[in-house]
């Protein structure tokens, strides 16, 4: 809970071995922390890090081990995930409902996460073959989406077939220095992809 102000130490959550290790950061409000911004680092399925940021500059940092899943409130207005240099080759983003939105995949511990006040949103797919899907966005999400590719063949697929929209911020790909990078889009009311 973060409605106390910055966290005076470093914490390290470890979940352990089986069951459902919750780690919920609550309240998170740049007008009492100091920061304004986080950036989730993935090491693997249930391992990474939480580190808080005030622009760019790092204020604080929780470290979780053994969790699943991972849950964040509050107001950020600039969201980064980091996904583990792996094959990240079923990640989702989707809406949950109007001000949440949950990342999902096997590689990484699945994050819920508000976008009450957001502005941009990015997916860092690191090094590996990485496949992201775009599925929905939030309703009250109007911010950019960025998703940066890396090292490997990577894939965007943006899912309109249900007639969702893209954010009014924009989307942008950047398929990093892979050999073969491709974006897909699914069209609404349409029987086919469209790949480029």
């Amino acid at each position: 809970d973060l409605s106390g102000g910055p966290l005076p130490i470093l914490i390290t959550f470890n979940g352990g071995a089986g069951g459902n290790d919750t780690l919920h950061i609550t309240n998170f409000d740049d007008a009492s922390e100091g920061f304004n911004a986080y950036t989730v680092n993935y090491a693997n399925a249930n391992d990474g890090n939480v580190q808080f940021r005030n622009g760019q500059a790092v204020r604080n940092t929780v470290i979780f081990t053994g969790i699943d899943p991972l849950t964040i409130d509050g107001t950020p207005t600039d969201v980064i995930f980091n996904l583990p240099s792996t094959s990240d080759t079923n990640v989702v983003l989707s809406a949950i409902d109007a001000t949440n939105m949950i990342l999902t995949g096997t590689t990484f511990e699945d994050t819920t996460f508000s976008i009450a006040a957001a502005t941009s949103i990015t997916i860092n797919a690191n090094a590996g073959n990485d496949v992201i899907e775009i599925d929905s966005i939030a309703a009250n999400y109007s911010g950019a989406l960025v998703v940066n590719g890396a090292a490997g063949s990577d894939r965007l697929i943006v899912d309109l077939s249900a007639g969702a929209y893209l954010t009014e911020g924009g989307l942008t790909y950047n398929g990093g220095v892979g050999p073969t990078d491709t974006l897909t889009i699914r069209n609404a009311g349409a029987a086919y992809d469209t790949t480029l």
